[in-house]
């Protein structure tokens, strides 16, 4: 008999972890499915996904960073990238296509599942209609080929990110608890950052996440947690269109590194919220800080003084 009930037991456990985890189980299906037919249609080989078996590890802190803070995983991408030698286009490229998924897919079904309240659905749409405006503009219209510029561009933007971190946590946003409202005068607004941002997202893969983090918190007193929440959706969302334009027009998308980082992006997804809760984002962001101040200084002393 208690054989029986033990085992019975744990098959109670293992069904309820495998229903808790289903979406997770489901994507990585998903994703291996997706590794298998580009294999089958030539487009990557065994031996290039071999060779960076270490990307799902920087995928997880990239998510982590990414689902923690109001600064997408490309924050982390891009300098990493460029450290590994990938040039800043296909390490922008990069970026959009693993936020499309871990921003957009995973780090959203996450929060919709753990604090739907958080997503301001109204911000939402206004900032990523103007975000795919921007990114139009900045893949087409007015394109930066400079290598060197992508990365001085980056940097300043890391710089002045890392500055707005350790100001907002002197200024303790969490006071903030403003319920947002859509007005028509924050119409324009939402929608001019939205093409602000999409400009910087076409150009070095992130942007719109910190801009919109900025408005709600600054301008519109929202609460830091649907601040946080609402850039990482219009992350997501708005990286879709840089993605699928580096994936079937420009062919800049590094296929081995992305597909291989997706995993840990998945799994990255999942903990990022926890540590989120448990942390709290100030404390992840001025950590994080400290290193966007040190890439900052390495690039501008190699591509400026040194130049």
């Amino acid at each position: 008999m208690s054989t029986n009930v033990t085992t019975l037991s744990l098959h109670t456990r293992l069904s309820r972890g495998a229903l808790a985890y289903r979406f997770e189980l489901v994507a990585l299906a998903g994703i291996v499915l997706m590794i298998v037919a580009f294999l089958a249609l030539g487009r990557v080989s065994p031996g290039e996904l071999v060779s960076v078996w270490f990307m799902p590890f920087l995928g997880i802190v990239a998510a982590t960073v990414a689902m923690s803070t109001p600064a997408g995983g490309g924050i982390v991408f891009f300098p990493t990238l460029v450290l590994l030698g990938v040039a800043p286009v296909n390490a922008v490229a990069f970026s959009v296509a693993t936020q499309t998924f871990g921003m957009g897919i995973f780090g959203t079904y996450n929060w919709s599942r753990k604090a739907p309240d958080a997503i301001l659905k109204p911000a939402v749409a206004l900032v990523v209609l103007g975000g795919w405006i921007g990114v139009v503009l900045a893949l087409f219209v007015f394109p930066l080929t400079s290598a060197r510029a992508v990365r001085l561009l980056f940097s300043t933007f890391g710089f002045c990110l890392a500055l707005y971190i350790i100001w907002s946590a002197r200024k303790d946003l969490h006071t903030n608890q403003s319920p947002f409202r859509l007005q028509g005068w924050m119409i324009p607004i939402l929608f001019l950052i939205g093409v602000a941002g999409g400009l910087l997202t076409g150009y070095i893969g992130v942007g719109i996440d910190v801009l919109i983090f900025v408005a709600l918190t600054w301008l519109y007193r929202s609460h830091v947690q649907h601040a946080t929440v609402t850039s990482i959706v219009i992350m997501g969302l708005t990286s879709i269109l840089p993605f699928v334009v580096a994936l079937f027009l420009f062919g800049t998308l590094p296929l081995a590194l992305w597909l291989m980082v997706l995993p840990g992006v998945l799994f990255g997804a999942r903990i990022g919220p926890w540590l989120n809760t448990r942390l709290g984002s100030e404390r992840v962001m001025l950590f994080f800080s400290i290193l966007l101040i040190l890439e900052f200084c390495m690039t501008f002393t190699k591509l400026v003084v040194l130049y």
